[in-house]
């Protein structure tokens, strides 16, 4: 049952990614940039929890140390490291906080995880600014699900984004199992099916070619979308 589960992860997030080899089970996956990987964090430190950057540093190292392991093998070996052992409590609660979608993702991705990161620190920031005391389901939340979602089309592209953006919001559960958990008024069912659509919005707000785009402008793209009607928005 737990290696039908892992074969349908990886079939999920590869499902997203038409450009991507199935490299996940293969020993010959190229090594990381180390210089690319500083560069990142240097030039986002300013957004980038220390916590994931241990994670990822982690994940690495582990890769590097064992380059015959394949994601899912440096996956349980990484959750056994960083939870049971407790060898970094920090680090161990930000891979727990992950869904197994999203931890497959890390570990393939590593740099573009860190990218991802700085996304949702940013997109915190700035929702916090426009709609302070948000919560599930209102305009806040909507906004708050497009900016992710742009700020990470901006950083790594729209496939991979969506990609990130999926795979957060599978929580591997029914919809039966979704629709028992309500609240704010809607079931769960209702808030997934809300946060996929305005993660869609997002990353329409950020073109194939506007890697240089400013987040101000990216706002009021958003911003815009909310005005016209074009974001769902469940508590109103």
């Amino acid at each position: 049952m737990k290696k039908n589960m892992k074969i349908f992860i990886l079939v999920l997030v590869l499902s997203q990614l038409c450009f991507v080899q199935v490299f996940a089970m293969d020993s010959s996956k190229p090594a990381v940039n180390h210089e690319d990987m500083m560069k990142v964090i240097q030039e986002n430190k300013e957004y980038l929890d220390e916590d994931f950057i241990v994670t990822v540093t982690t994940i690495i190292n582990l890769q590097e140390a064992n380059p015959n392991l394949n994601a899912y093998e440096v996956q349980d070996i990484l959750s056994n490291e960083l939870t049971t052992r407790g060898l970094i409590s920090e680090a161990g609660d930000v891979w727990k906080s992950l869904t197994d979608a999203e931890k497959v993702l890390v570990v393939l991705f590593p740099i573009q995880a860190l990218l991802v990161n700085v996304a949702k620190n940013k997109t915190d920031e700035l929702t916090n600014t426009y709609y302070l005391g948000w919560i599930d389901g209102d305009v806040g939340n909507s906004f708050r699900h497009a900016m992710w979602n742009a700020l990470m089309t901006k950083s790594i592209g729209k496939p991979l984004a969506k990609a990130f953006a999926d795979a957060h919001e599978n929580q591997g559960l029914t919809d039966a199992e979704y629709k028992a958990n309500v609240w704010h008024g809607f079931n769960g069912l209702e808030h997934r099916n809300m946060d996929l659509h305005n993660n869609q919005k997002g990353r329409d707000c950020v073109k194939w070619y506007e890697g240089l785009i400013s987040d101000s402008t990216i706002v009021k793209r958003v911003q815009e979308k909310i005005k016209n009607g074009e974001m769902m928005i469940l508590v109103k």
